[in-house]
């Protein structure tokens, strides 16, 4: 009883989580499209640019996509560290 509460919550926790990549994804692109005045700041954008693939890629993938990932990132498949990963992301 009390998982079927959570999983609607779970679901607009990975569609909020989801949509803000895409909006960061979108955001880095187009900043890179206008270009840009710094190298840091080209920087920054490819950095946000691979990075939200990786979020888009573990809220939404298919489970291939995400074995794969797990090999090169295994800490995303715990909650603390997606989180963590998140908080990194969120600061840039």
């Amino acid at each position: 009883d009390q998982m079927a509460s959570a999983e609607p919550k779970l679901l607009v926790l990975k569609l909020t989580t989801g949509f803000t990549s895409v909006l960061i994804f979108l955001g880095s692109a187009m900043q890179l499209w206008n270009g840009t005045h710094y190298q840091t700041q080209a920087l920054i954008c490819l950095y946000n640019l691979v990075f939200t693939l990786i979020m888009i890629v573990t809220e939404f993938s298919p489970l291939i996509l995400e074995d794969i990932l797990m090999n090169f990132f295994p800490f995303l498949g715990t909650v603390i560290g997606k989180a963590v990963f998140y908080i990194i992301i969120g600061t840039f």
